[in-house]
Order: C-alpha cells, then structure tokens, then sequence
C-alpha cells in the first residue's frame, strides 16, 4: 500500500454529521425538533439518520405514513443501516404496505421536490430495474441531481456512472477521484464500491491487499457488510493467506448484528465443513439468505442447484429463478449468465433481444465481458453501431483482446465510427505483440497481399 493510499483508508467511513449528533443529544431530552435534523441528515446521504426518519414515521411522531416509511427504511437498507432490515421487513409484511408503483411514484414526487435521497432511490430503482424498467440513462440523470442535492450516496451512484459509461460517456479518471472523495468524506457505500473495484481489478489496478484493508477498516467501524466481506476474503485466500478460522470470526460478528450476509458466510462455513456435521443446515441457512436479498447466497444457490449434490438435488428450474433473482437484484454476474443463455439456448429459448437487454445491464453495472457482448450484437445491425463501438472501446481498455479485435474490424469497415486502416492495423500489431493468434493471422495476409 503506498504512502498516499493510508490517509484515505484511515478516513473511510468516518462521517463526521453535526446535524445527526445535534438530533441524537436533542432526542434524548426528548425534543420533537430532533426529527428535523435527523431528515436533514438523512437526506444528505447518513442511513443512520434515515434509519430514525422512518422509526419517527412508524410511532406517529412525524408525518409520512406507511410509503414514507418505506421509502426511509429502503434508503437506510441501501446504505447498510443493518437494524433497517427488520424494520423493512415489517412495513412490507403489513396488509396496508405499499405496493411497487405507489413507492416509485412517491421517490419521484419526493425526487422532484428536491429529496436528494429519493433522487438517490428512484436512480436506484431505474438502475436495477426494480419495480420499473432497466433505464442506465434515467438512472444517470436522478444520480446527478442527487450529487448536486448534496447527497453522498447520489455523488458515489453518480461516479460508478462514470466509471462504467453507464448511462453517459464514460470517464473514468473523474469517477474515480469522486468515488474515492465520497469514501473519504464517510460514505459507506463508496468505499466498499471502491474496495471491491481493487479485489476484482475492474477498472482499477487490482489490489486485494489494498481491498482488504478497506474491508476491515469499514469492519472495524461497525459495518456488517464489511465483515462479511473481510470474512471472505479471509475463507477463500484473497488478499491474505487463507484462514477459515478468521472468516469464521467475521461472518460470526456480521452474523450477530443481523447482517443476512452474515448468514450467508456462516452458511459457506458449515457447508465447507468448517463447523462439522452441519452441511444440511448450512444448505438451508443460504436458502434463507437468498431469500431475504443476499446475491451472493442466490449465485451459490442457482450454481449448486445447476449442478446438484448431495445435499440439494439437481434442478434447474430452482436454478434459473435464483440466478433471475441475482439478476433482478442488478448482479452483473448473473446478468451476463442470463445473456450468455439467452443467447446459446442454453436452458433458455433463444432470444436475441433478450440476450442483448441482459448484456447491457451487466455492462452497465461493471462487466467488461457484457460491454464486449452487447458491442457485438450492437455492430452487427442488431441496433445503435456507435453506441456499440463504445462499448467495445471500454471492453479493450480493460484488456479484453476480444473487443480490441472487433474494433479493428470496425476500423477497417467503417462501423460505428470512420474507416481508419492506419488505426485498425495498428490494433491487430497490438494484439499480436500480446500473442492474440487471429491479428498474428491478418497480420500476416496483409503483408502478404501487399496490403
């Protein structure tokens, strides 16, 4: 780690909010005003603070009812407020809860009234596509507003746009600065986007050392998710030598303070045989948690129900629904499987549409390879060729050689963007000086042909 990454992981996650420790001193003498400055704080991205807006809501002490609850609980959630969890299970459970479009229509109200959260929230719903269609654009432009309201989780949604292209050019050097500006202002969501950039290496140096320092730095402020996620790293050797006896320790802690990915981790350990004689409890325990919004368990869950064992008995059915809950949820991972199947009929009739819509959201939400297959459909005639040639630009960028080789193409044919021999050629020297054997071949019949 160098020297100038230390002052910003020692500052991760220390929200410093005088308008949330003024609410706490004020409701302990019990002054209604209190919940002024919770909403203020609140709206300026602290999942404390709107973790206490929507428990004011539910006792009648403020005004908002059963949607504005909702939409609080949903805010703290997102900004993993763990005890929220509870609460939004309970909101949702109740015959008089909200139903999807109402919630939607009430963040876009708020939204326009100027609530950077709800700008953050109907972003959010827009970039995941839950409960409204898939819309990278319209995501990109709530992320914005929410960044110019003040609101930090707004800021870090709007610097991963930047990063990934989604929804608008892409440029990554200022999605990055603001990503890691946002951590550093005590952002949880930012810096675990952050770390888990550097553990993947995706767009970004990869560095799993670094990623799990920012994971047990975050850890150490109390974040469940953070603990989980050192846990890990820990379980399976990443950035650390392996040590299941440690990631036992931290899904034991994320465990305890509600976390469900928590749950998840101690699933994997019982499963793995790290607790003994609990491999058919584990395989529930992670049912469990993919049922309650845990995308890791859903992969793990699709995977083993995919392949069948012991414990579960092969079905695929069970396996495409929690690898659509996975994708629902905006996992890339699984978005990409779903295009890939899409596309191959594999498990799934052929659908070339279908194949597309799921590439671009896996593109738009990280994946390289989903930029390079959506690129690909994209500049075959199946939609916008320029809009595709972008997107295979960010795929070779990356180092996918893949899409270094189709942009060659598309220079030498003119798709997507001028023709430009010099360019195209100069590609394919590229990509033969890093051993791609297609452009050592077009290489060579070009000098051959004299070309």
């Amino acid at each position: 780690m160098s020297d100038s990454e230390t002052p910003f992981i020692g500052s991760l996650g220390v929200l410093r909010d005088e308008r949330f420790e003024q609410a706490q001193a004020m409701a302990i003498e019990g002054d209604r005003e209190a919940f002024g400055h919770y909403l203020a704080s609140a709206k300026h991205g602290n999942p404390a603070a709107a973790h206490m807006v929507s428990q004011y809501i539910l006792r009648n002490l403020a005004e908002g009812g059963l949607t504005g609850a909702l939409f609080w609980s949903t805010y703290a959630v997102l900004g993993y407020r763990i005890p929220a969890e509870s609460t939004l299970k309970t909101i949702l459970s109740s015959p008089k809860a909200p139903g999807t479009g109402e919630f939607i229509d009430y963040c876009i109200k708020e939204a326009d009234a100027g609530n950077g959260a709800a700008m953050f929230v109907a972003g959010m719903a827009y970039y995941t596509g839950m409960g409204t269609a898939f819309d990278a654009d319209a995501a990109f432009t709530y992320f914005e507003r929410s960044y110019k309201a003040g609101n930090l989780d707004g800021k870090c949604q709007y610097a991963l746009c930047l990063i990934r292209g989604a929804g608008t050019k892409q440029d990554k050097e200022k999605g990055l600065g603001l990503l890691k500006e946002t951590a550093a202002e005590g952002n949880i969501r930012a810096a675990l986007k952050y770390a888990q950039l550097l553990e993947h290496g995706t767009f970004v140096r990869k560095d799993c050392g670094k990623a799990l320092a920012v994971y047990e730095r975050l850890a150490s402020l109390r974040v469940p998710r953070a603990m989980y996620e050192a846990g890990r790293c820990y379980l399976d050797g990443i950035g650390t030598e392996r040590d299941p006896d440690m990631g036992y320790s931290w899904f034991t802690l994320s465990q305890a303070f509600g976390s469900v990915w928590g749950d998840f981790g101690m699933s994997r350990c019982m499963m793995g045989g790290i607790v003994e004689n609990c491999r058919e409890e584990g395989a529930n325990l992670m049912l469990e948690s993919a049922d309650k919004g845990c995308t890791d368990a859903m992969i793990m869950a699709s995977q083993l129900f995919a392949k069948g064992g012991k414990i579960l008995k092969k079905d695929p059915a069970r396996s495409l629904e929690y690898l659509r809950m996975a994708a629902s949820a905006g996992n890339a991972s699984a978005e990409l499987s779903l295009a890939k199947m899409y596309e191959d009929g594999t498990g799934l009739k052929r659908d070339g549409s279908q194949s597309l819509a799921y590439a671009m959201r896996a593109a738009a939400h990280g994946s390289t390879e989903g930029c390079f297959m959506a690129g690909t459909r994209l500049i075959s005639g199946k939609g916008d060729s320029a809009k595709g040639f972008g997107l295979l630009s960010m795929a070779s960028d990356e180092g996918f050689m893949k899409a270094t080789f189709s942009l060659a193409n598309c220079y030498s044919r003119g798709i997507g963007t001028a023709k430009n021999p010099g360019k195209c050629l100069e590609l394919h020297k590229e990509l033969a000086d890093r051993g791609f054997a297609k452009s050592m071949s077009v290489i060579g019949e070009l000098y051959y042909l004299g070309d």
